[in-house]
């Protein structure tokens, strides 16, 4: 196993810990609603228009119903880019995860 594909899994985690409404905010997406348990956002996603997400902040997952897909904040990024979890790894810039990360540091 290389040095990389060691250092992916702890990336992915560490990311995952990271807050998607944060991530989605940083990048100029706004609440289309939001009560105590979610909040409801409309995301571009490269090629395939625009997705109708729930975020719950509680749990840092995201929901998407009519595609009965859901997970943390590398599902959403890679689903948004239509990427592989390793490519986030090596462009973080590339997917606006390196303000979150320096925000959040």
């Amino acid at each position: 196993m290389t040095i990389m594909k060691k250092k992916i899994p702890n990336y992915i985690r560490e990311l995952n810990r990271l807050s998607i409404t944060d991530y989605l905010n940083n990048m100029g997406n706004t609440p289309l609603a939001t009560t105590e348990h979610a909040a409801e956002y409309e995301v571009c996603l490269r090629g395939f228009g625009r997705l109708r997400i729930s975020v719950d902040p509680n749990t840092n997952r995201f929901t998407d119903k009519d595609n009965n897909r859901e997970g943390g904040l590398v599902d959403l990024a890679c689903l948004m880019f239509q990427v592989p979890p390793s490519e986030l790894y090596l462009d973080p810039i590339a997917y606006d995860l390196h303000t979150l990360m320096h925000t959040t540091a």
